[in-house]
């Protein structure tokens, strides 16, 4: 696509689109998503923005950590351990543990 730039990063996505940047397609292909986002300047400074923004990034890794505690087999898991994750495969809009 002519002037976009593809993201497959569901969170640097969600960034650009909150930051104004024009989603120009969405596509998906063997359950994973790419975003195609209108690329100029300021996308590009957005991009970088998103990749050195501690705050962002650490809010990032909480989402994730929390979502793997939300989806971990650990019956009566209350705490996650700061490297503990818990990968979980999505098909067909089906989560698989």
């Amino acid at each position: 696509m002519n002037n976009t730039i593809p993201i497959e990063d569901l969170y640097a996505a969600s960034f650009l689109l909150a930051h104004g940047v024009e989603l120009k397609a969405h596509e998906r292909r063997f359950g994973y998503s790419t975003f195609h986002f209108h690329n100029d300047k300021n996308t590009d400074k957005l991009i970088e923005q998103y990749l050195t923004d501690t705050s962002f990034l650490k809010f990032i890794d909480s989402l994730r950590r929390l979502k793997s505690l939300i989806h971990s087999d650990k019956q009566g898991l209350n705490t996650l351990q700061s490297n503990e994750t818990n990968h979980v495969q999505s098909a067909k809009g089906i989560t698989l543990r």
